[in-house]
């Protein structure tokens, strides 16, 4: 894959933001990453530059992944893809997350440099 990746990281854990870093380097990604650890930073981030796509976890500080998915969808997000990536999740999370306008649901336990390089195929 040739193009660069401006990928922003939703997500509370540094260790987890670091992790998904590191796997879309090995998977070949060449990617720019903006980290934002709380719903309202992911918000601002959204309104200040243009992402190829944006991971979203479920669990946040401030909001749960649902509702910072609405609130991303309604305020400055709208053409960024959205994959939902959560490690407290079940089958009704990722039906809302689907249902809500993620483009992808990903358990984080089953994240891979793999996994990753298909979805940013798919966007």
């Amino acid at each position: 894959m040739d193009k660069h990746l401006k990928v922003l990281i939703i997500d509370d854990d540094r260790s987890f933001r670091k992790i998904v870093a590191r796997m879309m380097v090995r998977a070949g990604l060449q990617v720019e990453i903006t980290g934002a650890t709380s719903c309202a930073e992911g918000v601002e981030e959204l309104n200040k530059k243009v992402f190829d796509c944006a991971l979203l976890d479920y669990r946040m500080p401030d909001a749960n992944g649902i509702h910072l998915l609405q609130e991303v969808l309604n305020f400055g997000g709208k053409n960024t893809p959205i994959i939902f990536v959560t490690g407290n999740g079940d089958e009704m999370v990722a039906a809302q997350a689907l249902k809500s306008g993620a483009l992808d649901y990903l358990p984080k336990e089953k994240l891979s440099p793999e996994l990753l390089t298909q979805c940013y195929q798919s966007p």
